[in-house]
């Protein structure tokens, strides 16, 4: 009986240490909401835009353009090189960012990289809106949305925070399950804001500005929940990080923390090879598996199955909640009752992503993309895998760096990949073997298998 109050306590006590611990992962689903919102709308906006002005056909036939798939792959092609080039224009300038990043986050604290990143994706979303909104601009206006992403880091600064704050809260024994937790949020926010945009989309009549503004205030809210949330710990003020930024950026601290970088990497590849290697090729290998579903799954699926935008969501709502489920339900499974090691899941993973890009490539039907889906529950778990390997590589005073040199890495990857994957659309969209591009991406996702056997 005297134990039962004792147990009580000890309970209340671990619910409210979850709950208080619980910090990063609602801006990384808020983030995430806003911006898959916008993901497919975008696409779709540039092939619209792409159909008016490039191919000069009328509004009705633009709208109406599955129904002639001659003219759809010829707008698709037009398309997939603007896409390519609209990648480069949003990653490019990320690899500026992440030379100094990590480094000035280390000494100042990860508030900035958690909040700044929301403001200009915000910025972009109206930017979005205004360009729909004006009809007689062609696609090339859709670039002005670049260049806020361009400015404010995009993804990579978001994501080095994010990371970095994992790894400054957890221990090396906790970081693949709290990393888990936090990709779980984001494969929450994912699927939501897919969801939402497509039925926003719907609603209003197939028109996109109220799916980027809707899009916009999200990420706004998110902003502000960032800034008043994250407290920085360090005795300097807010002010005075801002304004050492800006010198980071103008002139004198940038070629600092930029050495501190470039030396980490020097260091590393000098002494820990095996770790230079599972650094840099995962990040590349994962983005261009991510580029390939995010700027050319929509064309494939669109072309190959006349899916729309309404059903594409849903797909990728699909494929997510099996990504959501294989982190949540199936990692811990295989950690905690199975014992199973990083390296054996990271294997797993990989195979099972080389099964489901080979099947999505030589599906004939809509249907079996929606059947290969489960196949996500482990396919999914590459990135935490690779993540938290690399985290364990580092002390907790090198977390930012290692995430910067990490995300350089995802800021080349897409350019590169935008180049490939994009020329090798165009050149099979008009063939039987649309779907070679998934091809390349299974290739790529062998390689992981090979570099975790010889790590172990």
């Amino acid at each position: 009986m005297a134990d039962k109050p004792t147990t009580s306590i000890e309970k209340e006590n671990r619910l409210v240490n979850i709950i208080t611990n619980i910090t990063v992962e609602p801006a990384i689903f808020l983030h995430f909401v806003g911006l898959l919102m916008a993901n497919v709308m975008d696409q779709s906006l540039i092939v619209h835009k792409v159909c008016i002005h490039r191919m000069n056909l009328s509004e009705e036939a633009c709208r109406n353009l599955t129904d002639n798939e001659t003219e759809q792959e010829e707008a698709q092609k037009y398309a997939a090189n603007f896409m390519m080039f609209k990648t480069i224009m949003d990653t490019l300038p990320s690899i500026f960012w992440g030379l100094f990043i990590g480094s000035w986050s280390d000494k100042f604290g990860r508030k900035f990289l958690l909040t700044v990143p929301n403001i200009g994706a915000g910025v972009a979303m109206l930017l979005l809106a205004l360009t729909a909104y004006k009809t007689e601009w062609d696609e090339n206006y859709l670039l002005l949305s670049s260049t806020s992403f361009a400015l404010t880091g995009s993804m990579l600064v978001m994501d080095t925070g994010v990371m970095s704050y994992i790894a400054d809260i957890t221990t090396p024994e906790k970081r693949t399950l709290r990393y888990g937790i936090v990709a779980s949020a984001l494969l929450c926010g994912a699927p939501v804001g897919t969801i939402l945009g497509g039925q926003l989309f719907k609603f209003f009549n197939k028109t996109y500005e109220p799916v980027f503004l809707f899009g916009a205030g999200i990420l706004f809210l998110n902003a502000l929940y960032t800034f008043t949330t994250f407290i920085k710990k360090r005795k300097n003020n807010d002010r005075k990080h801002l304004f050492i930024l800006l010198l980071t950026v103008g002139v004198s601290f940038m070629p600092t923390y930029a050495k501190n970088n470039l030396r980490f990497m020097y260091t590393r590849l000098k002494f820990d090879w095996d770790e230079v290697v599972i650094s840099n090729y995962s990040t590349i290998e994962l983005v261009f598996n991510f580029l390939a579903k995010n700027n050319l799954t929509f064309m494939y699926t669109r072309l190959k199955f006349d899916w729309d935008e309404v059903v594409i969501p849903n797909y990728s709502t699909i494929e997510l909640v099996f990504n959501f489920l294989g982190l949540m339900l199936v990692l811990p499974l295989l950690k905690k009752l199975f014992k199973w090691q990083d390296i054996t899941i990271g294997v797993v993973s990989a195979i099972a992503k080389i099964i489901s890009e080979v099947f999505i490539g030589v599906s004939v039907k809509g249907w079996m993309l929606f059947a290969a889906s489960p196949l996500y529950l482990i396919a999914g778990l590459t990135s935490v895998i690779i993540r938290t390997m690399i985290s364990k590589i580092v002390t907790s005073s090198e977390q930012g760096k290692i995430s910067s040199v990490l995300n350089v890495c995802e800021a080349i990857a897409p350019i590169i990949g935008s180049i490939i994957l994009n020329q090798i659309y165009n050149a099979t969209v008009g063939t039987d073997f649309k779907g070679a591009i998934y091809m390349v991406t299974a290739s790529l996702s062998a390689f992981p298998i090979l570099v975790l056997i010889y790590i172990s």
